[in-house]
């Protein structure tokens, strides 16, 4: 069993971890989704956030941008960090349970990198 986090802004895939809205945390068993929630995000710092997905034993991120900080802190975690996916969360979901999620990568940007 798996936790799998995307951080979410309306209902695609937030450009940016520290800039999402909520973050959508699905448990996986077998590939099969058992688990669907939402936690939503009030003011939280990247330090928080990173808590959060600690806390809450997630596995990978799926996401879109890092900044430096965030970058920094992921590297002290066992999560692995899917970075530069783009798109509607579902659509991105349902192509990284069937093993067909690719990156979409974008111009890099001054500040954020690929874990």
């Amino acid at each position: 069993m798996s936790v799998i986090a995307i951080p979410v802004f309306r209902s695609r895939v937030s450009s940016r971890l520290d800039c999402a809205e909520s973050i959508l945390l699905v448990t996986l068993e077998s590939g099969t989704i058992r688990e669907r929630r939402e936690i939503h995000l009030v003011e939280t710092t990247p330090m928080e956030k990173i808590r959060l997905l600690k806390r809450e034993r997630v596995s990978v991120l799926i996401c879109g941008g890092l900044t430096e900080i965030c970058e920094s802190l992921l590297h002290e975690t066992a999560i692995t960090v899917v970075p530069w996916i783009r798109g509607e969360v579902d659509e991105v979901l349902l192509k990284f349970t069937r093993g067909r999620l690719t990156k979409d990568t974008p111009a890099r940007k001054k500040g954020f990198h690929d874990a």
